[in-house]
């Protein structure tokens, strides 16, 4: 990282060596231009205004050459200008970063490097296991993946490959067919039997070249085959085929997965309120819906309550609308910890609440909604060193089976409003009919 400010270099150090990459920092592009040479990395984070050379010119510098044209490089700027933006993408920035700066930001960019890095290099930075209980072949091996750089293990007692497979989490295993105690197509069944294991490219190398053990070890799971003896260029031909496709399945298998993650974050905010993080009105209403369906098929009481901040207008005009955003988040926190275990909280709109009761009468709900009511009156909420009290009133309606939600609803409503013209700080049960 090249940048002047030592609290972002202790902020990228700490978030770069938690994602396993070694850091270095330096505050001048002249020291930083020494540092590349010696320390060779993958991501350079720059300072966008630097006083000896500007950013531009030191990636000009970095392109050029054919030993740093691969570094991917971020630029730190203080703000978002799109012209900018544009001409250092086409020139060959790998992306921006703008104030504030965060430490997560600079882990995902990390992340995505590390992935980009991946795309754009050998296979070499996949983990090949051999299970081979030859000492010569063995030695073959070893002298071949040492010199090219492959990060690898070799397992010689084939009882203990399939521990030494989870300890190492290899992508692709080379295994011998012929062994001792466990031969490569029993090993090949119990890797395919663990759901973890599935995923890991096997080639089987062996000398038999026989169509009956060809079709077995297909059936078994076995995705390709080196006869012995093996050249070198083959070898590595067939384990770059397979560990690019391993590479590929783990992308799609991340990408799904975050798709997936998406998919529920978009769905939750679909039917969470932003500002109290309840429940909102949409989903309140589906969700009694469902309690109604449900409630006539057991034969079980439903009960609706719903609650209104006494007096919210005139604290929104006396303290001002910020102060009054607080005291819906401080009322739903409230609500939510002295909610009952099955009952349903949502934010119904306005200063309004919406709670239902499945499988409680309306005196069984009367009584866990007074509850509530009391810890909302007993709570204090602070906002810019004010202490302020809160009271809500409300209204309890119990359903007959037979209305639809929008009367239930109404003839809840009715009773809140019933509670507010008896004074507030109350709650009124709804009479039904």
């Amino acid at each position: 990282m090249i940048h002047s400010d030592s609290q972002v270099r202790n902020m990228a150090k700490t978030a770069f060596e938690s994602r396993s990459y070694a850091f270095k920092a330096v505050d001048s592009v002249k020291d930083g231009v020494r540092t590349i040479s010696k320390f060779n990395p993958e991501i350079i984070f720059i300072e966008e205004n630097q006083p000896d050379i500007d950013a531009s010119k030191l990636i000009n510098l970095l392109s050029a050459s054919k030993n740093t044209k691969n570094i991917c490089v971020v630029v730190m700027s203080d703000g978002y200008d799109k012209d900018t933006r544009l001409n250092g993408l086409k020139s060959g920035v790998y992306d921006f970063m703008y104030k504030p700066y965060t430490g997560e930001e600079m882990k995902n960019l990390a992340d995505s490097v590390r992935s980009f890095s991946d795309d754009v290099t050998d296979t070499k930075s996949g983990r090949v296991l051999v299970v081979e209980d030859s000492r010569i072949v063995c030695m073959v091996y070893e002298e071949i993946f040492t010199r090219l750089g492959y990060t690898f293990q070799i397992e010689s007692d084939s009882t203990r490959a399939v521990d030494t497979i989870r300890a190492f989490r290899p992508d692709l295993i080379l295994m011998d067919a012929n062994m001792p105690d466990l031969d490569g197509f029993e090993l090949t069944e119990m890797i395919r039997r663990d759901r973890e294991l599935r995923s890991v490219r096997i080639i089987m190398v062996t000398s038999d070249t026989k169509k009956k053990s060809t079709v077995k070890a297909l059936k078994l799971g076995v995705n390709d085959f080196l006869t012995k003896p093996f050249d070198e260029e083959v070898l590595i031909a067939r384990m770059s085929t397979h560990l690019n496709g391993k590479r590929l399945y783990d992308d799609l298998l991340k990408a799904f997965g975050e798709l997936n993650s998406l998919k529920d974050r978009l769905e939750r905010l679909s039917i969470t309120d932003g500002l109290t993080n309840l429940y909102n009105h949409r989903h309140f209403y589906d969700t009694l819906l469902d309690e109604m369906t449900k409630a006539k098929e057991t034969g079980s009481p439903l009960s609706t309550l719903l609650f209104d901040i006494d007096h919210f207008k005139t604290f929104n005009d006396t303290h001002g609308h910020k102060a009054g955003d607080e005291v819906l988040r401080a009322t739903a926190m409230v609500m939510s910890e002295a909610l009952p275990e099955g009952a349903f909280l949502a934010r119904y709109g306005g200063e309004e609440f919406g709670v239902l009761f499945p499988g409680l009468s309306l005196e069984e709900a009367f009584v866990e909604g007074d509850r509530l009511r009391h810890a909302v009156e007993n709570a204090k909420v602070a906002f810019e060193g004010k202490i302020f009290s809160v009271t809500v009133s409300g209204g309890v309606g119990e359903w007959d089976g037979e209305i639809g939600d929008g009367p239930l609803i109404q003839m809840t409503d009715a009773a809140l409003y019933k509670s507010k013209e008896a004074g507030r700080n109350q709650l009124t049960r709804a009479l039904s009919g």
